[in-house]
């Protein structure tokens, strides 16, 4: 799986000994906000999973324009997966399925990893299928 350096919502190396950050980035429970780092940052991603977390202006309607930074990949990869988890998200961009590919090849090769693990302790083939099929669609 490729790595894609990630930064804090200002695109500054995170800091990775904060207690409300996972490898630096913002991320809990509820949220999950990252940039690039340096030059390649542009525009920061936040998603949440509760309407009710985000300012009213986000609810309906957001955006983060990536300029096809490499941070780009990671954000198609969140957001091909929330459309398959979440009842009603979907999303759109000015991309084509050719500007999405690494970003569907990131999802799916995070989604063999997990499902290898799951399958390794005790999660049925027919699961991982489901997982995978959700991935490539």
């Amino acid at each position: 799986m490729s790595e894609v350096p990630l930064g804090d919502a200002m695109g500054n190396e995170p800091d990775k000994s904060a207690s409300t950050t996972f490898m630096g980035l913002i991320c809990d429970n509820e949220n999950l906000i990252f940039n690039g780092i340096g030059a390649d940052s542009h525009e920061t991603f936040g998603f949440s999973r509760q309407k009710d977390d985000l300012p009213a202006t986000w609810v309906d309607f957001n955006f983060c324009k990536t300029a096809m930074k490499p941070y780009d990949k990671v954000v198609v990869a969140i957001l091909k997966l929330a459309e398959h988890c979440f009842e009603g998200f979907s999303w759109s961009s000015d991309g084509d399925d050719n500007d999405h590919k690494e970003g569907t090849i990131l999802l799916v090769d995070a989604l063999t990893t997990f499902s290898a693990r799951k399958a390794l302790a005790g999660i049925t083939e027919l699961q991982n299928k489901v997982v995978l099929d959700a991935a490539i669609k």
